[in-house]
């Protein structure tokens, strides 16, 4: 089954919160006392709302990654 994505992602409450969750974990662990930046790698980009917003430091699109052949 093939799936096709045809918009950016949209970071919902429950998504933010586990990541949030994710970063507190890893804090604890490692006992960095540095700023963690949160970057998401999507297709699309990322739907702008409240909880991206807030969150992500970053993002990357498959534009980035990938230069067109014609360039080349």
């Amino acid at each position: 089954m093939k799936t096709h994505i045809v918009s950016p992602y949209v970071l919902t409450k429950a998504t933010a919160l586990s990541l949030i969750h994710k970063k507190e974990i890893f804090q604890e662990v490692t006992k960095t006392r540095k700023h963690i930046f949160l970057a998401m790698i999507t297709p699309l980009g990322i739907e702008r709302n409240a909880y991206s917003s807030e969150l992500i430091n970053h993002q990357v699109t498959l534009s980035d990654l990938f230069v067109p052949r014609d360039i080349i």
